[in-house]
Formats: C-alpha cells, structure tokens, sequence
C-alpha cells in the first residue's frame, strides 16, 4: 500500500496539463473599413501595413509572426499590424494553446477581420462525486459516504461505520483466550464474536483521462473485535484489534453521470479491507 500511494503521486506529477483549443470562426477582408489609412502605421520598409482586427470573447492573447509593433486593445477586439504579403500569424494564449494559421495573402493597407472560438475541454469542469461505499473484510461489513470536488485535480472526504458500537467491559485477551491482566485460568467463552468499525478519511482526487480518476488518503480509525463469555461480558481481542492511522487507495470510473469505485483501505498497515462504492458525479 506504500508503495502504491508513492507511485501514483509521482504518476500525477508527470501528467500532462489537458489543454484547451483555439480556432477560427471566420475570415474576411473589411472593404470598407479605412482604419488602416485613418491609423496608418509603417512597417520596416516604410511601406504601409495592413490590419487584421481579431474579435474574441478571451482575453491575455500574444501574437507572432510578422507583426508590426504592439497591439491596439480594444473591447472585445485587438488590431494587429501586418506588412503586405503577409501568409501566417500565431495566435498564444496561455490557457487555450497555440494557433498557427495560414491566411491568403494580405494586400497592401486593407483591413481583415478574424474571429476567435475558444473552445473549452469540456471535461474540464468542476465535478461534484457523492459515492456510498460498502467496505469489505471477510471478517466485517462497513459502510459510508464519499464526497468530493474535482476539476483535473480536487479533493474528498469519506467516512465509514459499520453502525455496530461494541462495548467491551476493559478486560483485554489475545488469540489464545487468555485474559492479559495475569489471570490464572482461561474465562468461558460463548463462541460469539462482534466488531466494531469507523473510519474517517480525506485526501487528494486526480483525474487521469476523460472519465478516470484515482483517490489517494489518510485519516485515522480504528477495527475493534470482541468475544463473548457465557456470563455476558464482551472481552477485547488484541490480536484482531486496531486503532490509529488510517490510509486508502483506488480508482473511480465515471459513466455519463454515474460514478463506480474500487480501491483498498488499511489501518496501520495491519487490517486490509476492500472499498467499493456506486455513486453520481455531475
């Protein structure tokens, strides 16, 4: 289980950013758009430039190319200047990528018009998990709620109990039946066992492809197994009993807006159980 949480971490750190898109709506020569006379500004040859006037609904956009001096930024639209014979300018942005477009040969001081779409990944939204869970052990149930938000990367909390509060009367025993205080003689056991489970965890949700996530944990909790003497009194087993440190890893598939889950669970490395859940996430 260490060496599983220690591999996913490094795989997350390696994954690629999932990027977004940048493409063309439209292009077209403005015949009678003056701006590039009424604003003229010259290229490296003294020779006029035309402008192309680039319309989006994003902003924080740098361009290359054969791009003549800064941008004029207005709302909504920012004008580039461009020599005559001008064939291809690169679009940048910083969250959509890189747009290299070719563009039919610009003619000396007119006016062009390109649109932008930005087009989102639209698996890259904010999911909402709400997953029970039935936590598996050959010896117990249990059984709880995840909840969680994520985007590429997000977070969850779970907790599980198996609903069964066991009240053991302080004496302790290991798996031979003998009591741990000293005594003497072996007490008369009934045969009948109980466990009691909690567990609370939270940690990290990270989305590997479109709809794959994986989740990796801690908390603390604690397994606690008694057996019954004939007079009544539940005896504490050591032996199958434990408290502390809580840490889980898994795997979360998403189907449309429905959620499956399977992973491993542990409490100090010494109890294993197996996690399983079905859910939404939208």
């Amino acid at each position: 289980m260490k060496h599983w949480i220690i591999i996913s971490l490094l795989f997350w750190v390696s994954l690629p950013a999932f990027t977004q898109e940048i493409r063309v709506k439209s292009y077209k020569q403005l015949n009678n758009d003056l701006t590039a006379r009424t604003m003229e500004r010259l290229d490296g040859n003294d020779e006029p430039c035309s402008i192309i006037k680039i319309t989006s609904t994003g902003k924080g956009f740098t361009f290359g190319g054969d791009v003549i001096g800064e941008p004029i930024i207005r709302t909504g639209e920012t004008m580039i200047y461009v020599p005559e014979g001008t064939r291809r300018i690169t679009i940048r942005h910083p969250k959509y990528g890189v747009l290299r477009y070719e563009i039919p040969r610009v003619q000396k001081q007119a006016v062009y018009e390109l649109v932008l779409k930005l087009i989102e990944d639209k698996n890259n939204k904010i999911r909402t998990l709400v997953l029970p869970t039935l936590g598996y052990n050959p010896e117990q149930l249990s059984y709880g709620l995840m909840v969680g938000l994520v985007k590429r990367t997000g977070g969850y909390v779970k907790a599980k109990y198996n609903f069964n509060n066991l009240s053991t009367s302080g004496w302790e025993c290991n798996d031979t039946g003998t009591l741990l205080d000293g005594a003497e003689s072996l007490p008369w056991y009934s045969g009948h066992t109980e466990t009691s489970r909690l567990a609370i965890t939270g940690g990290l949700l990270q989305r590997l492809w479109k709809s794959g996530y994986i989740y990796a944990g801690a908390g603390w909790g604690f397994r606690t197994l008694g057996w019954e003497t004939t007079d009544g009194m539940w005896i504490k087993n050591i032996d199958h009993s434990y408290r502390g440190v809580e840490a889980e890893l898994g795997l979360i598939l998403r189907f449309g807006g429905f959620a499956v889950s399977a992973g491993a669970q542990t409490n100090q490395f010494k109890y294993v159980e197996a996690n399983m859940g079905i859910g939404i996430m939208f």
